[in-house]
């Protein structure tokens, strides 16, 4: 299913539907990662906002043995661009962890308005990759989002 245009709803709706797709893809990747790795919801704190502070949930794919970070999948919100120091410090500290080998994938949805989603590599160690199932983890999250708020994402524009 193409993804929706998330800007026609309120946020809160989104983040909704955003928790329940990163529940979704912890699942999914608990069935797909080798036994030496597990998915794990955290929550990340930083500046954000009027009120100053983000709460951003992403996937932690962590190694078994000394639980150290080996990746992490963000999901875009729609408005993380809004603040630009927040986003530009975000940024930052995504190349960092980049740096000290934490594989990153960062899902912007809001600029595939329309398209299907493809699934994507997560890197755990050279020549070890895992498939995260973006498109079908997106569809069953997007079953769970109350019909109401199902119909105007799917109605045609004005």
């Amino acid at each position: 299913m193409p993804v929706h245009d998330w800007t026609r709803v309120d946020a809160s709706i989104f983040y909704s539907f955003q928790h329940s797709w990163i529940t979704e893809l912890a699942r999914a990747l608990n069935q797909r990662l080798p036994s030496e790795y597990y998915p794990l919801i955290e929550q990340i704190t930083g500046r954000f906002g009027p009120d100053g502070r983000l709460f951003q949930k992403i996937i932690a794919v962590r190694q078994v043995r000394g639980d150290g970070l080996a990746g992490m999948i963000a999901i875009v919100s729609p408005g993380s661009e809004a603040d630009h120091e927040s986003y530009r410090c975000s940024l930052r500290k995504a190349a960092a962890r980049l740096e000290r080998s934490v594989h990153l994938v960062l899902v912007d949805i809001h600029s595939v308005v329309g398209k299907v989603l493809a699934d994507m590599p997560m890197f755990l160690e050279p020549g070890l990759a895992v498939t995260v199932p973006l498109e079908a983890t997106y569809n069953a999250a997007f079953a769970e989002v109350p019909r109401r708020w199902r119909r105007v994402l799917e109605a045609p524009r004005d």
